[in-house]
């Protein structure tokens, strides 16, 4: 029997991940702040330890265009 799910994936993080993607909006509208998502990343990258220059590599800019168009990378 196939399985629909990877066993090696605990239970309570699979269910949160399914309750993410069911998550609807309030009000069905969603509004990009560029300015909320710069500090958000910062402040990942420091937690992860993640190197700045990470940023520069060139597959880098077409994925966040990917994610939110009206975002622009700014270099070091």
């Amino acid at each position: 029997m196939k399985s629909e799910y990877c066993p090696k994936v605990p239970s309570d993080d699979r269910n949160k991940f399914v309750a993410t993607m069911k998550k609807k909006l309030v009000d069905g509208s969603f509004t990009f702040n560029q300015q909320r998502s710069r500090d958000l990343m910062i402040a990942w990258c420091v937690r992860a330890d993640v190197a700045f220059n990470k940023f520069d590599d060139e597959g880098f800019e077409p994925w966040m265009e990917s994610l939110q168009p009206a975002f622009s990378c700014i270099g070091r």
